[in-house]
């Protein structure tokens, strides 16, 4: 409904009886306009299925007549107000289905989530794509209700997965909600012992062991258990990770009188071998990923260095750093785990390049056992960031502190290098975990703390994100009393595109019908083979391509591409795109020695710019020739 035909219904509730002419009156609009929404509204009111009767009295005029008007003024209210934004409330439909042991009524979840039942149908719509990625279905029976349809382990991992990107001040509720108390209490004691006993260090409450071990316990009470093939098998028999399960599966067992069966065990061990890798990767019971792991590393030092003109080569820092990343990334790939990574979005929003630089080698790396998702490229990609601030660094010293993150040694060395290519006067002593901050031997040497974290310390601390973005760089340039001026940079976007590309203001509703268009519209000029929109749709299907708001990057395979080419398109109005909206888009069609141009990189920047600065985007949507639109995504700051 729109917001006239909501009033004209909260008018009817609460009204006895109405002229149309009166409505008309009250709404301002004309009779006519009042009639086609009172049939509007008996349409959407059948369809919610509420038992109501549009009484039409000759000489009187409309009464609302219903034994649920109660309910209908709820609801109505409730399309007013969203309790949670749209990305949390979906996160939180999905983990209420995963965890129902029966089918549950919209009714049912509309109430959980505080909307109306037309909502929950949407949120449904838009999660069946996800879902099916993930091996799942949305099931939906009259007079039963909506559960989920697939294999234990694949609810196991995707539960995981919606619980670490919920809010964190959601998390205890929810497992409080649906976990026995005693029962975390018991598993967060076990893992906390077993971790100290191997010297294993976690930085959050209820870590990933923890989180998997609770619905294990909760699964395993309800006689619903996992069957590992022997594939999976192969990966954990006669590893550590193996004997590390048993020995938390012996401890469970005794704690809680519950039987772990194999195969529980089997699957428990692969998820500690996914976050418990050991350190040493020569001993490493994943030889057979050694091959993809040196071919995959050789690859992507190559490739920066010849499309970005940055040699890596010599960094032995970067070589460790992704080999081993690489073996926890075989392992949690060959077990069809998915680790989540929520800073996935901001490194694709800042480092765009190189993020699509480096899914463009996995996806020559790709096979059956062996496709890496968005979520590892992107720690990939902070690891080779890394070292490419490490390369530009000219570091004077002026200036002492230490680096104290909680996101792992990764982003820490990243953050480390960002500072040294920007402030040159910062020596930075040490990369520190949080609970090793308080024990540092020389704090009286420092200046100050760079944190991602808060801390209690007499010295200044400045509270930063883990990518070390434009807010923080500002924060610590006031402290060093130094400024840096914006200056207008120019693109030469002719390059790679002309306004035959540039699609405006398309009336165009979905996001498959707005690929569609776009794809035709290259292909109609010969820039791709058939088998691109493919391609397109497949790679949106795997991970949305929305970098920003209202902002995304589609794109396919490049083996499908002819002549390098960039085509734009505004909408007239946003479109529902993954977790969040899209307006504008460019269609990236660049063949990889592509990539490296001058003016390739520029683009990056421009989108970067774009994304940061909402009013340069709201001018480049209201924007009708193509023309005018080429010509004002040649500037940016």
């Amino acid at each position: 409904m729109n917001q006239r035909q909501k009033e004209l219904l909260h008018r009817l509730l609460h009204g006895d009886t109405w002229t149309i002419q009166a409505l008309a009156g009250e709404l301002q609009a004309s009779e006519r306009t009042i009639r086609n929404d009172l049939v509007k509204i008996e349409a959407l009111l059948t369809a919610d299925q509420y038992q109501f009767t549009l009484a039409k009295k000759p000489g009187v005029g409309l009464s609302f007549e219903s034994p649920q008007k109660a309910q209908i003024l709820k609801d109505l209210i409730l399309q007013e107000t969203d309790v949670y934004g749209t990305a949390e409330r979906r996160d939180l439909l999905l983990f209420h289905l995963l965890m129902a042991t029966r089918p549950m009524t919209l009714t049912d979840l509309a109430e959980l989530l505080f909307v109306n039942r037309q909502m929950i149908r949407e949120d449904l719509s838009a999660l069946q794509i996800p879902l099916f990625q993930q091996g799942l279905t949305i099931t939906i029976k009259p007079k039963t209700g909506v559960f989920l349809e697939g294999s234990e382990g694949a609810k196991r991992e995707l539960l995981a997965q919606t619980l670490k990107k919920l809010q964190q001040e959601q998390q205890p509720t929810l497992l409080t909600d649906f976990f026995s108390p005693r029962e975390m209490k018991v598993i967060q004691l076990v893992v906390n012992s077993f971790e100290a006993n191997h010297g294993f260090r976690q930085q959050t409450d209820f870590n990933s062991i923890m989180i998997h071990l609770f619905f294990m316990v909760a699964r395993l009470r309800k006689h619903a258990t996992i069957q590992l093939g022997e594939s999976e098998w192969q990966l954990i028999r006669h590893s550590k990770a193996l004997d590390y399960a048993r020995e938390l599966a012996q401890q469970l067992s005794l704690e809680l009188g519950l039987r772990f069966p194999e195969d529980e065990i089997g699957y428990l061990a692969l998820r500690v071998a996914a976050f418990y890798t050991p350190q040493d990767t020569q001993t490493s019971y994943l030889h057979e990923a050694d091959r993809h792991i040196n071919e995959m590393i050789t690859a992507l030092i190559t490739e920066v260095h010849l499309i970005m003109d940055y040699d890596l080569s010599a960094d032995e820092r970067l070589q460790e750093n992704l080999r081993m990343h690489l073996n926890a990334t075989f392992t949690r790939i060959a077990s069809g785990f998915h680790i989540s990574n929520p800073l996935k979005d901001e490194i694709l929003k800042n480092y765009t390049q190189l993020f699509l630089i480096v899914q463009s080698i996995a996806e020559e790396f790709k096979e059956p056992s062996w496709q890496i998702p968005d979520e590892e490229i992107a720690y990939l990609t902070v690891h080779l960031q890394g070292a490419i601030e490490r390369l530009q660094e000219q570091q004077t010293g002026h200036y002492r502190t230490v680096i104290v993150c909680n996101y792992g040694i990764g982003v820490s060395a990243f953050i480390e290098a960002k500072i040294k290519r920007l402030f040159p006067t910062i020596e930075t002593l040490a990369l520190l975990a949080v609970d090793e901050f308080p024990y540092f031997p020389e704090t009286e040497q420092l200046d100050f703390v760079l944190s991602t974290v808060p801390l209690t310390t007499e010295l200044p601390v400045f509270e930063i994100s883990p990518l070390f973005e434009s807010t923080d760089q500002q924060k610590l340039n006031a402290y060093l009393a130094t400024s840096h001026e914006k200056a207008t940079r120019h693109f030469d976007i002719s390059q790679f595109t002309n306004p035959f590309l540039v699609q405006t203001q398309l009336p165009l509703t979905g996001q498959a019908e707005v690929l569609q268009a776009m794809v035709a519209n290259v292909r109609k000029k010969n820039y791709v083979t058939d088998k691109y929109l493919a391609t397109v749709l497949a790679r949106e299907a795997k991970a949305s391509t929305r970098v920003g708001s209202l902002i995304a990057l589609p794109h396919g395979d490049p083996a499908e591409i002819k002549h390098s080419f960039l085509a734009i398109a505004t909408l007239a109005q946003p479109v529902d795109w993954g977790y969040g909206q899209v307006q504008f888009l460019v269609l990236i069609g660049l063949q990889k020695d592509a990539l490296g141009n001058e003016e390739v990189k520029k683009f990056f920047s421009l989108i970067h710019y774009l994304v940061e600065d909402q009013t340069a985007l709201t001018a480049v949507l209201s924007e009708r020739n193509p023309l005018d639109l080429l010509k004002r995504l040649s500037t940016y700051h």
